[in-house]
């Protein structure tokens, strides 16, 4: 198993930050990538990729049909985190066999500001370590441009 954090400052009060990013099922709001996300099957939530957005495969760009199936595992609005997991990957394939990832808020500056903390606990597949860690660091990236986007940051 591979781990991936990645950690962003992000100048507004945890409290704010959670609101927008707290919302499992709502990961299209936060990401440009996401072109939809809906819940289904309770926890479940299915993720229709953006098309050409990045594919998994290093320079591969996605067509607008790709989509992630994944479960809520855990959720604890006081302490500003949850836990999710891959179910399945919809036509593409992922650099990763299992994937298990955690999303947190917490205080830098009470009131001022927090760290957004993503965390992804992996399985590379067929592509290397590198390219599987990119991969997901990559999108993390998206949500918090996503967060701050909505944030007017």
């Amino acid at each position: 198993m591979v781990k991936a954090t990645v950690r962003w400052n992000i100048d507004a009060p945890a409290d704010n930050v959670w609101t927008h990013i707290g919302g499992f099922f709502d990961v299209a709001d936060i990401s440009e990538t996401v072109a939809k996300s809906s819940r289904e099957n309770g926890n479940n939530r299915r993720i229709t990729l953006a098309a050409g957005s990045p594919a998994g495969e290093p320079g591969k760009l996605t067509t607008g049909s790709e989509q992630f199936v994944e479960r809520l595992v855990m959720r604890d609005d006081q302490q500003r985190i949850f836990v999710y997991e891959l179910l399945e990957a919809v036509n593409m394939s992922l650099p990763y066999d299992t994937y298990r990832g955690t999303a947190r808020v917490y205080e830098d500056v009470p009131g001022k500001s927090c760290v957004f903390e993503l965390t992804g606990t992996y399985t590379p597949d067929s592509f290397t370590e590198q390219d599987a860690r990119k991969d997901i660091e990559d999108f993390y990236g998206f949500c918090v441009k996503g967060v701050k986007k909505k944030l007017g940051l």
